[in-house]
């Protein structure tokens, strides 16, 4: 239950019952999301695997990266590294 919270169900009660109604499953998908990508993912580093999501979110989804523009285009370039 504790890492439910970490992913977003510690920030209930929201003022309505709507917003807590779609917040609880988008909380739960998020927390499986979570277990699943630990479980198939990061078993081989075990720093990760038991990394805050914070951690996780910070190491897999953020890739340095410089947008450019030139000439009306806009272009990815992404670190090879």
């Amino acid at each position: 239950m504790n890492g439910i919270k970490r992913v977003g169900l510690g920030l209930l009660p929201a003022k309505s019952w709507q917003m807590n109604a779609a917040w609880v499953p988008a909380a739960t998908i998020t927390a499986g999301l979570d277990a699943w990508t630990r479980l198939l993912l990061l078993h081989d580093g075990p720093e990760l695997v038991v990394a805050e999501p914070q951690t996780i979110r910070t190491k897999l989804h953020h890739l340095p990266a410089r947008l450019t523009a030139h000439a009306r285009r806009r272009t990815l370039h992404l670190d090879l590294t």
